[in-house]
């Protein structure tokens, strides 16, 4: 434990990164975040008051058909609000409207970056910018998976599942550090987006799947729920998991990029970690579901919200469909024996086409 604590002290993620980052992406989005937020502000506010002057209304939408939207952002707006956890309260770009800016801006960058990438062309031209971001996320990866573990060891010496998530920011340091890991993974959802972007100007269109879409753009929102209302605790565990996984998806891709002659060693060793790609994901889907099961029924008493571990499970449990159908698929698919490829169904002229995330 006290090694644990050490470590946990050494990679802590500062206060003044944090807050300055947030400052820094709030600078400059502001353009675009501030109309934003007193749209979707005014939209809440709006809601709150139309569900206090009609209580009833939802129960007949055909003739309130204003219900259909009120009442649901009335609902989720409160809900929020009731299990915003302390120590959320001192985490920035934590809210509502900043997790559905995120989301929309995704969509929007979609947009821009299959404009520019039929105006460029696709080709090796972006192969400098897809070895930056893999390194990048492969080292943020890195990062999070030994700090988010440490933390988690040094803080009342957790259990490996149902364990109680701080109560206020004054408590023991560890709490706080995890907090701000769990909060590091949910900003680290934003440059994962530049994973679609890049497919998009190689006009790899067939990888930008419903299943790589609906991923991407989930994951911001699910983890806005889960750093708002539980940044600690159990949470640990699937943010190390997930964290684990990047850093083998994300350091593949890397080296493929570095090293692209299929027949030389380097990539010949790469191409036999390809597997672990896909079927890591599926299994830590598979892990995290049999934690909810745990928490929700074989735990003696649950000690985090049993809201969250319900929504885990069902959330677990669409990505394992999604993630089978699509290796089912690519199994179905006729290859030159060696198995399903890694690189999904990108274009056969880019030697560097990454498969589902």
């Amino acid at each position: 434990m006290a090694k644990a604590d050490w470590l946990a002290g050494v990679l802590e993620f500062p206060d003044e990164w944090m807050y300055g980052l947030s400052n820094m992406t709030y600078a400059i989005t502001k353009p675009a975040y501030d109309p934003w937020v007193s749209i979707v502000g005014k939209t809440v506010s709006d809601a709150a008051s139309y569900v206090a002057a009609n209580p009833n209304a939802y129960m007949d939408p055909i003739a309130n058909p204003v219900a259909l939207l009120y009442s649901p952002l009335n609902w989720f707006s409160s809900t929020m609000d009731h299990y915003r956890h302390p120590l959320a309260e001192t985490l920035p770009m934590i809210s509502l409207a900043g997790a559905l800016f995120a989301i929309m801006m995704y969509f929007v960058g979609m947009a821009v970056f299959y404009v520019i990438g039929k105006i460029m062309g696709p080709g090796r031209k972006y192969r400098p910018i897809g070895i930056v971001h893999n390194a990048f996320l492969f080292s943020l990866s890195v990062y999070m998976a030994v700090n988010i573990l440490t933390s988690a060891a040094a803080s009342f010496g957790y259990s490996l599942w149902n364990n109680e998530i701080a109560n206020s920011p004054g408590g023991p340091k560890n709490d706080w550090r995890l907090a701000k890991m769990m909060w590091v993974f949910y900003i680290s959802k934003l440059p994962e987006f530049i994973d679609t972007y890049l497919m998009l100007l190689k006009q790899n269109y067939r990888q930008v799947s419903f299943l790589h879409v609906y991923h991407h753009g989930s994951m911001v929102f699910m983890e806005y729920i889960v750093t708002l209302c539980a940044p600690g605790g159990d949470g640990y565990w699937s943010h190390m998991l997930n964290s684990a996984v990047h850093i083998v998806m994300y350091g593949y891709y890397f080296g493929t990029l570095c090293f692209t002659n299929e027949k030389g060693l380097v990539r010949r060793l790469l191409n036999r970690f390809k597997f672990m790609i896909t079927r890591g994901q599926m299994m830590q889907f598979v892990v995290n579901c049999i934690q909810s099961v745990y928490c929700l029924y074989i735990a003696e008493t649950c000690k985090s919200p049993r809201w969250l571990f319900q929504m885990l499970f069902c959330y677990m449990t669409s990505m394992l469909v999604l993630f089978g159908n699509f290796l089912i698929k690519n199994n179905r698919k006729p290859t030159s024996g060696k198995g399903p490829s890694p690189r999904n169904s990108g274009s056969k002229k880019d030697p560097n086409s990454r498969r589902e995330r």
